[in-house]
C-alpha cells in the first residue's frame, strides 16, 4: 500500500529480495512473510480478466497459479523442470481449463541441469553423481520460449509474471532481459 513500481530504479532489489537476501529478509521493515501476503492483494493498474500469466517454479501443486487464475482470471503458463514435480503437477491439474504446463525451467540459456529432489524444495547440484536423489531437467532460454509460448497462446504480452524458483531469479531475469 503506498508504493510505486519504478523499473529502473527497483528491479535489482526486487530481483534480490525474490532470492531471499538474509540482509533484506532480516530487517524489520520488509520482512519475506509479511510481503509473501500482498502477493494476491489486488494490482493498480488491475490485471486484465484473461491475460496471460506465467508462473515459473510451479512445484507439485501450482497453489500460486491456481489463485491468481481463481481472483484474477488469469491464463496461466507453469513451468516446472523436475520431472518428479511435474508429474504430480500435471496430475493434481488435470481437467483445470485456464492452464497449460510447460516441462522445463525458464533461464538465460537453454541448458541441462542436474536438481536435487529435497522433500519440498529442490537445488541446483554439479553433477549427478554428486549427490543422490538427482535428476536431469531442462532449461530453456527464455529470450526462445516466451515468444513461443506466446504465440502458441495467441497473445502478444505477459500480464503477471510469478517466478518462485529457488535461487534461479537471477538467471530467469537475465533471459527475460532478452525476450
Amino acid at each position: 500500500p503506498g508504493y510505486s513500481y519504478n523499473a529502473t530504479e527497483d528491479c535489482h532489489f526486487w530481483a534480490s529480495y525474490a532470492a531471499r537476501d538474509r540482509h533484506v529478509e532480516s530487517s524489520g521493515v520488509l520482512d519475506f512473510m509479511r510481503l509473501a501476503a500482498y502477493r494476491y492483494a489486488p494490482f493498480e493498474p488491475p490485471l486484465l480478466p484473461n491475460g496471460t500469466a506465467l508462473y515459473i517454479g510451479a512445484h507439485r501443486s501450482g497453489e500460486d497459479g491456481l489463485e491468481f487464475h481463481r481472483r484474477f482470471a488469469l491464463q496461466m503458463h507453469l513451468f516446472e523442470p523436475s520431472p518428479t514435480y511435474f508429474e504430480t503437477l500435471s496430475s493434481s491439474l488435470r481437467g483445470v481449463p485456464g492452464f497449460t504446463l510447460h516441462n522445463y525451467g525458464l533461464g538465460a540459456q537453454t541448458k541441462r541441469r542436474w536438481l536435487r529432489l529435497q522433500g519440498t524444495a529442490s537445488r541446483v547440484v554439479a553433477s549427478e553423481a554428486s549427490e543422490e536423489d538427482t535428476e536431469a531437467v531442462l532449461i530453456r532460454s527464455a529470450a526462445e520460449a516466451i515468444p513461443e509460448v506466446l504465440a502458441q497462446s495467441r497473445r502478444d504480452h505477459v500480464e503477471l509474471l510469478h517466478v518462485n524458483c529457488e535461487g534461479c531469479e537471477y538467471d530467469v531475469v537475465q533471459g527475460l532481459r532478452d525476450t
